[in-house]
């Protein structure tokens, strides 16, 4: 509505560059349920723009460090979870922001982790826990050595490569490859 969306303008406004104090404020006209997706005119109220700047800091790092972590992913649906994730986060805070400063209509978009909401803080919960899972589902795992040692422990098992480049196995596959040549 419009009388929602000025009233959060004239209180984002209002706060100046440090904002009016958490409980203080010159505002008499504040936005219907600013806990909802007015969260972000409370804020410039209560801690000016350094506060939003802020919160956006904190909300873009969190978008920035999604978009590395799928970037970062040996799997592709690694990152395409990630990518979208980011995308769908960067989105909704773009909106909000522009709910909030009458650039954009007012839909009912919330604030990422911010806003007060049922669905929406579990669904971005969720969301959080699938990058958490590609992150660590990514990360190369490294060997385990003992104190005083430098090689792998005898019980652990090497796969792949690691295996193919020992030195028993190389003797062993050079050995076999050329016996069978020899005979034939």
């Amino acid at each position: 509505s419009s009388t929602s969306s000025s009233a959060a303008r004239s209180a984002l406004g209002s706060g100046g560059i440090f904002g009016n104090g958490l409980f203080g404020g010159s505002i008499t006209a504040w936005p219907q349920r600013p806990s909802n997706d007015f969260i972000l005119s409370w804020i410039g109220n209560a801690a000016g723009f350094v506060g939003c700047c802020v919160v956006l800091g904190v909300l873009f790092a969190l978008v920035i460090k999604t978009f590395l972590t799928g970037a970062r992913s040996e799997d592709l649906l690694g990152t395409f979870i990630c990518a979208g994730i980011g995308g769908a986060l960067l989105a909704q805070i773009a909106v909000n922001v522009g709910m909030n400063l009458r650039v954009l209509p007012v839909i009912g978009v919330t604030l990422p982790f911010y806003s007060a909401g049922g669905s929406s803080v579990l669904m971005l919960y969720i969301c959080v826990g699938l990058v958490l899972s590609v992150y660590t589902h990514n990360t190369k795992k490294a060997v385990r050595l003992s104190r005083n040692r430098t090689r792998p422990r005898r019980e652990e098992k090497l796969s792949g490569a690691a295996f193919v480049c020992q030195p028993k196995v190389l003797r062993s596959l050079l050995a076999s490859r050329f016996s069978r040549s020899a005979s034939v």
